[in-house]
């Protein structure tokens, strides 16, 4: 897949979203111009927080029932008491305690899920649906194949002072509640068949500055095409991949290979210009398709001269996923 013309962006449309609960479907710039988008609307969302809790990072799936779309929306959670103790000194409305919370929440995540039944304009809170006694869960991806709803998870664990992290399979009839994980993909099987197929992919190194990446599994269907291709079902996970001898932040392609869902094969990565930044990572992607032309949305963060965290939403538009 190659991509032109990435460009950071205020909104995203049915992406995940640093603001993950952030509307549906808000303006991209030069988006009219392309017709990418009718008239947006500003829906009410659930909220970017609870009591002593903190939602971030999010994916958004529609389930078809009987009784018309099922919005479902996955968001990272984690409560506040388990990482910064209620007793703690730190005001709650400094900038030290959103550090803290920012910096600590991630290992301490587990998955919420909230259901809209009238297309995103309330929305029902269905309560914390997968917690892991070992670690956190990050963000993934659904597919709905029939009855089973198909939701892949981001799984880290704590090795040498970094996050080893693997793609996991749960299965859901609902695609709420959800069924004990399998892992099914993990970055040093990757890095093998990277290898042996000779693509550039570097899963296990932060040679960068950033921890090893093979994380945020985003899935996507395509549909059968008119010139006989038969229907295919995606992925893109952040990773990273060598360039003229540098190690660079890139989007891994992989295509299933299985009708569970569950063995992937690799293909090449996603080409996107090197972007103007320091040492940075690239996060959280998500594919929206507009007929043919498909819209690539995805976070950017990096540390600037104070060593602080900045991020940022980009948007670009791709050409041949799986090509």
């Amino acid at each position: 897949m190659s991509v032109r013309g990435a460009r950071k962006v205020g909104w995203l449309v049915l992406g995940v979203l640093l603001n993950p609960l952030a509307a549906l479907a808000c303006p991209i710039e030069g988006a009219a111009d392309q017709g990418l988008l009718k008239k947006p609307q500003t829906l009410k969302l659930p909220p970017t927080s609870l009591d002593k809790t903190q939602l971030w990072d999010s994916w958004l799936a529609i389930k078809q029932t009987p009784d018309g779309p099922l919005f479902i929306r996955y968001v990272l959670s984690a409560t506040v008491g388990n990482y910064l103790p209620e007793s703690a000194t730190v005001n709650q409305g400094s900038s030290l305690y959103q550090k803290i919370v920012e910096r600590d929440r991630h290992d301490f995540a587990y998955l919420r899920v909230f259901t809209s039944r009238d297309r995103g304009r309330t929305w029902q809170d269905e309560g914390p649906q997968l917690s892991l006694p070992k670690g956190p869960v990050w963000t993934g991806g659904t597919i709905f194949r029939g009855e089973q709803s198909k939701v892949f998870l981001t799984i880290p664990e704590r090795r040498e002072g970094d996050w080893k992290q693997s793609i996991w399979l749960a299965n859901s009839r609902d695609g709420i509640r959800l069924q004990a994980p399998q892992e099914i993909m993990t970055p040093q099987e990757m890095q093998r068949r990277a290898q042996q197929q000779n693509l550039p992919y570097d899963f296990l190194s932060d040679a960068n500055g950033h921890v090893s990446a093979f994380r945020d599994f985003f899935s996507f269907e395509l549909p059968a095409s008119r010139s006989g291709q038969p229907s295919k079902v995606g992925g893109i996970v952040a990773a990273k991949q060598w360039v003229n001898g540098e190690l660079l932040p890139t989007f891994a392609q992989l295509e299933a290979s299985n009708t569970e869902l569950t063995q992937w094969q690799l293909r090449q990565p996603i080409r996107l210009e090197k972007l103007d930044l320091p040492t940075y990572e690239l996060e959280v992607p998500n594919l929206v398709s507009f007929g043919e032309r498909q819209l690539l949305h995805f976070s950017v963060s990096y540390r600037n001269e104070a060593g602080e965290y900045i991020r940022g939403s980009y948007a670009a538009e791709s050409t041949a996923p799986l090509g």
